[in-house]
């Protein structure tokens, strides 16, 4: 699969059967973008500022990237495994938000909606066969050794 789709604002999205892809169009010179997820690569409140230059250095991308439902985490690290990504994408990983899967490309969808000069745009893939209910108990693995991980000492 090799699908490309053009968002209102001029966002880009590619979806092959392993990743989507948005790239965002560059913002003005005196703007930036600010990305708020839970992403492993770039997560968190995060501020991208433009150069101005009429490069595409300015880019700004998020990738969602689909892991086997074996991946266990940790062969490769999951910062390891999309700053690959990044490399063999060609883009910076500074510049992108990162994140892991097992969710089938083939559920993407895409949406534009805009009222009264404001455009909200949705990229959304869907992944059901681990699905939770809000406040349920889920499964987890550890980030940190057994030694360092204070759920053990409680």
């Amino acid at each position: 699969m090799n699908k490309q789709i053009k968002l209102q604002s001029g966002t880009n999205v590619s979806i092959t059967d392993d990743r989507v892809r948005v790239d965002l169009p560059k913002a003005p010179s005196s703007c930036f973008w600010n990305a708020v997820s839970s992403a492993t690569l770039n997560g968190g409140d995060r501020i991208f500022p433009t150069s101005g230059n009429k490069s595409n250095s300015d880019v700004i991308h998020v990738i969602n990237y689909k892991v086997p439902y074996t991946y266990n985490g940790y062969d490769p690290t999951p910062l390891k495994l999309l700053s690959d990504i990044t490399a063999r994408e060609g883009i910076s990983s500074e510049r992108t938000v990162g994140l892991l899967t097992a969710a089938s490309m083939k559920t993407c969808v895409t949406s534009s909606k805009s009222i009264q000069g404001v455009t909200v745009e949705v990229v959304v893939t869907v992944g059901l066969s681990n699905s939770r209910m809000a406040g349920a108990e889920a499964d987890f693995f550890g980030l940190l050794s057994d030694s360092e991980n204070y759920l053990n000492k409680c």
